[in-house]
């Protein structure tokens, strides 16, 4: 990728955050519209929680994160916790660093790249990248950065509200923690692991929660 080119995409980026309003979505369509990749998504470092998903370029990834935020565990949480990009060329291969991550890892058709979103010493979250194994290069890693710093600083300069998803989860481990005297991890660790026991994302399951007036179903653990 020429300077031509870099400068193009990056510009490409920066006014897809400025004219959708904020939308950060509309930043991922424009990722994937400008860069050598296939699904695009951006997620935020929830207290509790971890990497959630704010924006995804399509369907498929919002089912992807979905899961992964399920999970609790990936290459998102990694490159968060750790502050540098995590590359899995070879998901199936490499998924068994993420027991609880694994299935949904082994499933992806491709490579996944997890940039992790920072500003100086803060880690805001996560730019994950899911493209052909063959086009991760060092040429698309330097504009990759360079729009995770374009994200970033949107971030810390917008007032970017969580997405409902993100609100349900809070407002069920809220409710669990009033209704079972729970302490805070153990309300958030009981919805993932009630959710999982399901079948359900993490999202579903707390929507469903608030739904029936915040009831768990399941006897205390």
């Amino acid at each position: 990728m020429d300077v031509a080119q870099f400068e193009l995409v990056t510009e490409r980026v920066r006014s897809a955050l400025r004219l959708g309003g904020g939308d950060l979505v509309a930043a991922t369509v424009t990722c994937v519209q400008a860069l050598p990749v296939e699904h695009v998504a951006i997620l935020i470092d929830e207290p509790h929680l971890g990497a959630q998903p704010w924006a995804c370029s399509d369907e498929w990834t919002a089912g992807v994160e979905a899961a992964l935020s399920t999970a609790g565990e990936g290459p998102a949480f990694e490159a968060v916790a750790g502050g540098e990009v995590v590359v899995l060329t070879e998901p199936a291969r490499d998924a068994d660093r993420w027991p609880t991550a694994a299935t949904v890892l082994r499933g992806l058709p491709g490579a996944m790249v997890s940039v992790p979103l920072t500003a100086g010493p803060t880690r805001l979250g996560a730019l994950n990248l899911y493209l052909a194994p063959e086009r991760w290069s060092p040429a698309l890693a330097e504009v990759v950065g360079e729009v995770s710093e374009l994200i970033a600083a949107h971030l810390l300069s917008s007032n970017a509200a969580p997405p409902p998803t993100s609100t349900l989860i809070h407002r069920a481990a809220g409710a669990l923690i009033a209704e079972h005297g729970l302490d805070t991890a153990d309300a958030y660790a009981r919805l993932r692991r009630e959710a999982a026991d399901r079948g359900s994302t993490l999202a579903d399951y707390a929507g469903h929660l608030v739904g029936r007036g915040f009831r768990a179903e399941s006897a205390d653990r």
